[in-house]
């Protein structure tokens, strides 16, 4: 198991967006400039965000990683990057190949996953929310399955505990990146957005499905989860909503929902 840095230069991802206090990139070689929108991150640069900042990436083949606050990586290569601190999400949903992240002396790689790995001078910490992944190091390997949690500290200790898919510790990494405008856009369109963003599975009856299109809809959501969307929108459309994981089943609303 290992990181090599292949050489610089080549695109890698692209910036998706920005938020707070903002974020800065350091080019190979170069000086650090402040990073933005749709800017383009190649292989050997740096990302780092403010201690109120946070930035998305899309890479080449769809995945997409989110960086908290107060976090430094750097893309090794069009398939992994280096976690120097902080905390970082990524969503490889839909990505064909594995994926890693070197975290000092550790590699954990995903199988089709969405995970969260959060770095400290002296420990990991690794939450898995799909899939399954592989935590490699010190002559040690571990696997983790959604819904865990593995921290390894200092001491070279593993704990592990239950971690549920959706616990509100996973918001930061799930809001939108963008408030949801609804004014004029249709079910059709926002439930797509939804799913999209969510990595959500959302299964419809047939007559919504088909009516989805012409119905519109009005407001301004805050950054807000798929799931918190969901909540605040099907409602006004006579429907409700059940998850399960990432299994959405949208149905009509009975009389007796709260509204």
């Amino acid at each position: 198991h290992r990181v090599a840095m292949e050489h610089g230069g080549s695109p890698a991802a692209v910036i998706a967006f920005v938020r707070g206090s903002g974020a800065t990139l350091q080019a190979a070689g170069q000086g650090e400039r402040t990073a933005a929108v749709s800017e383009s991150v190649a292989i050997g640069d740096s990302v780092e965000t403010d201690a109120d900042g946070r930035l998305g990436l899309r890479l080449a083949d769809g995945r997409r990683i989110r960086l908290d606050h107060a976090t430094r990586i750097t893309i090794a290569s069009r398939t992994a990057i280096v976690l120097d601190h902080g905390m970082v999400f990524v969503d490889s949903d839909g990505a064909g190949g594995p994926f890693a992240i070197r975290s000092g002396t550790r590699i954990i790689t995903d199988v089709g996953t969405e995970f969260e790995v959060a770095t400290a001078p002296s420990s990991l910490r690794v939450r898995v929310r799909s899939g399954r992944i592989i935590v490699a190091g010190d002559g040690t390997t571990i696997t983790a399955d959604a819904g865990a949690e593995v921290a390894i500290g200092s001491d070279g200790v593993v704990r592990r505990r239950a971690f549920a898919v959706d616990d509100p510790a996973w918001d930061w990494a799930l809001a939108s990146p963008a408030p949801y405008v609804l004014d004029g856009m249709s079910l059709r369109a926002f439930l797509d957005r939804i799913s999209a963003e969510g990595g959500l599975d959302l299964r419809l009856p047939e007559d919504v499905t088909s009516a989805a299109a012409g119905i519109r809809l009005s407001g301004t959501l805050p950054e807000a989860t798929p799931i918190q969307a969901l909540d605040a929108v099907l409602p006004t459309c006579g429907l409700r909503f059940r998850a399960t994981g990432r299994i959405v089943t949208i149905a009509h609303a009975s009389p007796g929902d709260d509204p």
